[in-house]
């Protein structure tokens, strides 16, 4: 009994540690502009693609920018979190890409899922009079990289054409990915992920036994 006793103990605990790491959160902010909250995943690095789905597991998106005045609050919100915080992180994604048909770059997820806003290289055009916020000459898919993801900029907010994994060589040689922000239409406060079905077994019987204990204590 000891030992079974204690291997729930033991399951119970490391699904509740599961749980706990799924909901952590990094900083957050939410703008009066549109009423959306963005999450930024601090010292935590991802490709594009893991950066994405990510996003989409906590129930937001990697974040659709399309305005100046939206531009301005998400740039000043990145650059006070990681500007001076001892690290020179460089950029951080956003959810652009053009992976799916070279040069037109459309947003992947959220209300603008699908929508085209910029057509060609550097010297392209913005679809259809869409907001963009380009650093010079992007993009520009330099030394024939597979550049088709979007990031921001920490240091002036300007708009950048990556790989889906790229490596600042500037402080870190061996982490590769940028850090994620993530947009959600609602505040997600408090929101907890639902365990999955293993889980739930195991919280059960570890519900079920704690109640038996207390009938027995109590007859």
């Amino acid at each position: 009994m000891v030992k079974k006793k204690t291997l729930l103990t033991t399951s119970v605990a490391a699904v509740a540690a599961g749980v706990a790491s799924q909901t952590q959160a990094g900083p957050m902010f939410t703008w009066d502009g549109n009423g959306h909250t963005y999450e930024l995943t601090l010292n935590e690095f991802y490709s594009w693609t893991d950066a994405r789905q990510l996003a989409l597991d906590k129930g937001g998106y990697l974040a659709t920018i399309t305005s100046q005045e939206e531009q301005d609050a998400v740039a000043s919100f990145v650059f006070g979190q990681l500007f001076g915080d001892g690290d020179f992180d460089w950029a951080v994604w956003l959810g652009g890409y053009d992976a799916d048909n070279e040069e037109s770059w459309v947003w992947a997820d959220g209300p603008e899922a699908g929508q085209q806003f910029w057509q060609g290289k550097d010297d392209g055009s913005p679809t259809d009079g869409a907001f963009v916020n380009w650093d010079g000459g992007e993009p520009n898919f330099i030394f024939g990289l597979d550049e088709d993801y979007l990031g921001l900029y920490v240091f002036g907010g300007e708009w950048n054409d990556f790989p889906n994994d790229p490596v600042n060589l500037l402080t870190h040689p061996i982490t590769t990915g940028l850090q994620a922000l993530i947009e959600y239409d609602s505040p997600p406060g408090g929101s907890v992920p639902i365990p999955g079905t293993a889980a739930l077994t195991l919280l059960g019987l570890a519900g079920l036994g704690l109640a038996s204990r207390k009938r027995k204590k109590a007859s």
